[in-house]
């Protein structure tokens, strides 16, 4: 026997938008702190010449987070 699989839709609204947001940001940040911390590289960790992001499977971008915003200029924005 197969189960149906219920689909619940929520709506979304401004709060939990932000709060999403928010979450997704703190995470690119992390990611750009703990590059910075632990490479071995003088470029990355004197320069901060680099840049993380997140990407969803198709490839579109969901959050940048860079130390030289000049390195990530030409990025489309979202």
């Amino acid at each position: 026997m197969k189960r149906a699989k219920a689909k619940r839709r929520v709506k979304a609204d401004a709060v939990l938008t932000e709060i999403v947001r928010n979450g997704v940001i703190a995470v690119t940040e992390e990611m750009k702190t703990n590059l910075m911390r632990t490479a071995y590289n003088m470029i990355v960790y004197e320069a901060l010449d680099f840049t993380v992001g997140l990407y969803t499977a198709e490839g579109e971008t969901v959050s940048i987070g860079s130390a030289c915003r000049a390195s990530s200029a030409g990025w489309p924005r979202r």
